[in-house]
C-alpha cells in the first residue's frame, strides 16, 4: 500500500492484526504543499472559466455590433442604389444634370464597396470568435485536468487497503514524514 505523495502521518485508523476490507482507510497523511497546490489549481480553473465567460460575452457583443453595423450599411447601400437609379432615369429624360447622376452613381458604388467590406469583416470576425472560444475552452479543460490531478493527490493522502485481509504491518507513528 502506498500514497501518491509524501506527507506527515496525521491519523492511524487501524493497527496491525486488524481485519480490513478493500477501501478501508488505513491512515491519513497531510502535506500543506499538496493542499496549497490543489487550492491554486482550483483558483486557476475558476479564473479560466471566468475568462471564458467574459471572452464569450465580449466576442458575442462585438459580433452583434458588427451585424448591426452591416444591417445599417446594407440599408444605406440599397437606398443609394435606388437614388442613383432614379437620378439616372431623370438624367435620361433631361431632368437632372450629368454631374448629379455621376455623383449618385459614385455614392452607390462606394456604398456597395462598404457593404462588401463589412460583410467580409463579419465573416472573419465570426470565424475568429469560434477559434478564440475553442482555444479558451481548451485552456479551461487543461485547468480542469490539473485541478482533478491535484484533488486526486490530496485524496491519495488517505491511504486505503487495496484488498480485504488482515493488516500485517504498519511501521509508522503519528507525526512521521513518509
Amino acid at each position: 500500500v502506498s500514497a501518491l505523495t509524501a506527507g506527515r502521518v496525521e491519523k492511524i485508523a487501524v493497527r496491525p492484526g486488524a481485519t480490513v476490507d478493500a477501501g478501508t482507510v488505513l491512515l491519513e497523511l497531510s502535506n500543506p504543499d499538496v493542499q496549497l497546490e490543489a487550492l491554486e489549481a482550483e483558483r486557476q480553473l475558476a479564473a479560466a472559466e471566468a475568462e471564458a465567460a467574459s471572452l464569450r460575452t465580449s466576442l458575442t457583443s462585438g459580433k452583434l455590433q458588427q451585424e448591426a453595423e452591416l444591417a445599417t450599411v446594407q440599408a444605406d447601400a440599397a437606398n443609394l442604389t435606388r437614388t442613383a437609379a432614379v437620378i439616372k432615369a431623370l438624367d435620361e429624360k433631361g431632368l437632372s444634370s450629368t454631374n448629379e447622376a455621376a455623383q449618385a452613381r459614385d455614392q452607390a458604388a462606394a456604398a456597395q464597396a462598404r457593404l462588401k467590406a463589412n460583410t467580409e469583416r463579419l465573416r472573419i470576425a465570426s470565424a475568429s470568435v469560434r477559434e478564440q472560444l475553442e482555444m479558451q475552452n481548451r485552456q479551461v479543460e487543461r485547468m480542469r485536468a490539473i485541478a482533478k490531478f491535484q484533488r486526486e493527490r490530496v485524496a491519495s493522502m488517505k491511504v486505503i487497503a487495496g484488498a480485504p485481509g488482515v493488516l500485517q504491518d504498519l511501521p509508522l507513528e503519528l507525526g512521521q514524514w513518509v
